[in-house]
């Protein structure tokens, strides 16, 4: 009897070698496309808190503003100046930690991401005056980068 009669032969034909590299390439978009999914949903997440924190400004800067306007009401009805207005919101404590030159008040508004500028003006008619809403991105600077400063070998 012949060795050869109990040896089982596999025969890969070329259509077992195309669903072969078929079924790895699937494979490999499977993990890259994983891999992308995992990325989007990180950069979605930063999105998600730079949005929060913008609008959380915003809104405390708003209420700022309308408390600002509220406080200028007596001073509308009592037909007082600019300067006399200003005098009476800081005594009313509406001006608190903000900054006052003349009749432009500034105000800070920051949380951990993001800050907002506000800068306004009272008018002879005691109404205010928007001059500048800036908002900017908090960079920390004391955060220590490494670079790579390339093989030394």
């Amino acid at each position: 009897m012949s060795l050869r009669s109990n040896e089982t032969v596999i025969r890969m034909g070329p259509i077992t070698v195309i669903a072969l590299l078929i079924v790895i390439a699937l494979a490999t978009l499977g993990i890259l496309s994983l891999t992308t999914a995992r990325a989007s949903h990180v950069a979605a997440s930063k999105q998600d808190n730079a949005i929060q924190a913008l609008y959380e400004n915003e809104r405390a800067a708003q209420e700022f503003l309308a408390s600002v306007d509220g406080a200028l009401v007596p001073a509308r009805n009592n037909v007082l100046s600019a300067d006399e207005a200003i005098n009476s919101l800081k005594q009313s404590g509406v001006l608190e930690g903000a900054e006052v030159n003349g009749t432009t008040i500034s105000k800070t508004f920051e949380n951990d991401a993001r800050k907002l500028n506000v800068m306004l003006a009272i008018r002879d008619d005691l109404n205010y005056q928007v001059i500048s809403w800036k908002t900017e991105a908090k960079i920390d600077t004391t955060e220590e980068v490494t670079l790579w400063q390339g093989n030394n070998a």
